[in-house]
């Protein structure tokens, strides 16, 4: 059987942006805000997705002025239940996941734009991550499921939707960060990793539970997921700003 490396364009597509709160998080419209002013420079339809990992309502005073926001309900509590409510509601080409931790510059979307010709998923990569937390990071993922990243957990990236039709989230914590590299890499999906600016806050997604490790090892689910086919470039763009 032959790999097929071939990709189809599609960095000039729609993006459905996946804002995910973590617990603690707090001045959201700082953070919504400036990822809303970063999609609107790149001339396309867009949508702004934010889910609460703690399934608390927000307050929506301060981002309800933000063009194309929405927010969706998770089923539970968690980062990985938080994607995946985000992901069943996301409906463009391309994925770009962002959590409201603080710690990152919506600019970046540019750095993984320019990657994602040519691979699967562009996933981000942390500048100024000491060694000790890489390697820690590292280590379980590598030694159970193969997944050999520089950062395995960064969880700003940039995906092709369509990949989710066979990579449903079990993890409802944040090893769904994990769980996802796991499972393209199982079906021979294309990555590639971009630096980007970090800046710790003290707000950080979760390293994940024992517990969804155990389930993903040991029952993994390969789907397959219905996944909405996008609409047409101008359907998605008149979707987007209604």
């Amino acid at each position: 059987m032959q790999f097929n490396w071939e990709r189809e364009p599609i960095h000039d597509s729609a993006i459905s942006a996946l804002v995910t709160v973590p617990p603690g998080a707090s001045a959201l419209e700082r953070i919504v805000g400036p990822l809303a002013q970063a999609l609107e420079k790149r001339n396309r339809g867009f949508e702004i997705l934010v889910i609460d990992e703690t399934c608390k309502p927000l307050d929506m005073d301060k981002l309800r002025p933000i063009a194309r926001l929405r927010v969706v309900e998770s089923d539970k509590p968690g980062h990985g239940a938080a994607l995946r409510a985000g992901l069943r509601e996301a409906v463009h080409p391309l994925v770009f996941t962002f959590p409201a931790t603080g710690e990152y510059d919506p600019a970046d979307l540019v750095k993984l734009l320019e990657n994602i010709d040519k691979a699967d998923v562009i996933c981000g990569q942390r500048q100024g991550l000491g060694w000790a937390t890489r390697w820690r990071a590292w280590l379980v993922p590598y030694a159970l499921f193969g997944v050999n990243f520089k950062d395995v957990r960064c969880p700003v990236r940039l995906y092709r939707r369509d990949i989710f039709k066979r990579i449903p989230i079990q993890s409802a914590s944040g090893f769904a960060e994990v769980e996802i590299l796991a499972k393209a890499t199982f079906l021979e999906r294309i990555f590639d990793e971009v630096p980007i600016s970090w800046k710790p806050t003290g707000v950080t997604v979760d390293a994940g539970t024992v517990g969804d490790v155990w389930k993903v090892f040991n029952h993994p689910n390969f789907g397959p997921v219905h996944v909405e086919d996008a609409p047409p470039t101008g359907d998605a763009s008149a979707a987007a700003a209604g």
